[in-house]
């Protein structure tokens, strides 16, 4: 048994290869009905050589066995192509001749049912060619019907017992194949259906997202230039002017931050969620680091915290904007889930090789290991409004920027304690980590119990 299943299946699998992903299912199909069709009339070749003198007879039943075997062979030799116009043109002829030689009683018109029935699924979407293939197909069929209804056939009527309903059985295996290959195209629109559908809740959580981000992440750039101009505007009425140029490089730089959070905006809200990574280009994250540590100079102040790097980050291809979102989600939720006097937010470098891990660390209320899963739910809050502020979409939206780049982000925590979120991130061919790099001169204005 295990011999006839391994043989089966080195039939079957002729011609199936990477190099015709599309043709794959109907090759098998084809093999395998080669192989039952090839096999009958061989049954029938042996039946007429032990039990009857009809050449004729064992001529036809001999030509059936060889062109479908012929199927088989040209699979065999990934002749995909040659295969499928072998079948639509050469393999019609045995009918023709079994009419014009033994009479119409054979079940032809079955078989050319079959073979037309064939031949438009193989070339379903080549309609030119598939309408001449049909029509000859038809043509040849007419001519020896014709023929046979107004002669003899060449070698007299020639009748057996059961052949035909061997043929009948044999045609209807044929035609299953445009069944089962209906019934795969039914199920594949079925399932792509389900995929536009979750395209489109996914585009509802984009622009949910985007209401999130216009009213969060936008805010603090807008702060940023707002506190700046309001500087500017103290010491233009006190007529100092030593600061002017460091406030305009500031708003500057955050009017720069905010054109590329809406531009980050814009790719996730776009169809293809901001995976193009055609986009992507090399990124400093110290440097990303840096700019959302400024955007949140006013955040820290407020709740003397501070951010510290323990070591330097990596440089990897991505979209900066994606980044800037996510550290500054990380950052902020490390000072509003905080009761300390000073809240600490720790970012550690612990990539490898393979893998670029980041963790950042605060020292706040921390997270019950229950909720561990909730947390990065969409809308899903913990803690009543009143409390601490805000909509729960930012860790959702952080995993789900740091999926696109195949990662994770996790959570490790002890409440009253700490808690640590981890980035991790598999490492591109095109990845690569740098050292250290230098910091903006605009840091150095802030407090050092700040930040750095």
């Amino acid at each position: 048994m295990g011999i006839f299943k391994k043989f089966i299946k080195f039939i079957k699998t002729r011609g199936v290869s990477d190099n015709f992903p599309k043709e794959n299912q109907l090759t098998e199909m084809l093999n395998i009905m080669s192989l039952i069709t090839a096999a009958g009339s061989f049954f029938l070749l042996l039946f007429t050589i032990y039990y009857t003198t009809d050449f004729v007879y064992m001529f036809l039943a001999g030509m059936v066995t060889v062109l479908y075997s012929g199927i088989i062979i040209l699979h065999h030799f990934h002749k995909i192509h040659e295969a499928r116009f072998y079948f639509a043109t050469i393999h019609p002829f045995w009918y023709v001749i079994s009419m014009l030689f033994i009479g119409g009683y054979f079940g032809q018109d079955i078989a050319c049912c079959a073979t037309i029935t064939i031949c438009y699924l193989q070339y379903y979407k080549r309609k030119k060619l598939r309408n001449k293939l049909i029509a000859f197909n038809i043509v040849i069929f007419i001519i020896p019907t014709i023929y046979v209804g107004y002669n003899d056939p060449l070698f007299g009527l020639h009748e057996y017992p059961f052949d035909e309903i061997i043929v009948f059985l044999c045609c209807i295996g044929w035609m299953s194949i445009l069944y089962f290959s209906h019934e795969e195209k039914a199920r594949n629109y079925i399932k792509s259906l389900a995929h536009k559908n979750a395209e489109l809740k996914e585009k509802t959580s984009d622009l949910e997202r985007f209401a999130y981000i216009a009213s969060h992440d936008l805010k603090s750039p807008l702060n940023n230039i707002s506190n700046f101009l309001n500087l500017m505007e103290k010491d233009l009425d006190r007529k100092k002017y030593n600061n002017l140029n460091t406030y305009l490089k500031y708003t500057r730089n955050s009017a720069v931050q905010m054109d590329e959070l809406i531009d980050g905006v814009n790719t996730i809200s776009s169809s293809d969620n901001g995976e193009n990574h055609m986009d992507w280009k090399m990124v400093n994250l110290n440097e990303t680091l840096d700019k959302v540590v400024m955007n949140l100079h006013q955040e820290l102040k407020k709740k003397n915290g501070f951010v510290e790097k323990k070591n330097e980050l990596p440089t990897i291809r991505c979209n900066e904007a994606d980044f800037i979102i996510v550290f500054q989600n990380l950052i902020q939720n490390g000072l509003k889930y905080n009761e300390s006097n000073a809240p600490n937010i720790t970012i550690d470098n612990k990539s490898s090789d393979n893998l670029i891990n980041i963790e950042f660390t605060d020292n706040g209320i921390g997270i019950a290991e229950k909720h561990f899963k909730e947390i990065f739910e969409y809308f899903k809050r913990l803690h009543n409004q009143k409390i601490y502020k805000g909509s729960g979409l930012g860790l959702g939206l952080c995993k789900k920027i740091i999926s696109k780049y195949n990662g994770t982000l996790k959570v490790e925590s002890e409440i009253d304690v700490y808690s640590t979120f981890i980035i991790s991130i598999p490492l591109l061919e095109e990845q690569q980590k740098v050292g250290p790099d230098t910091y903006d001169d605009a840091l150095k204005l802030m407090a050092p119990n700040e930040v750095f």
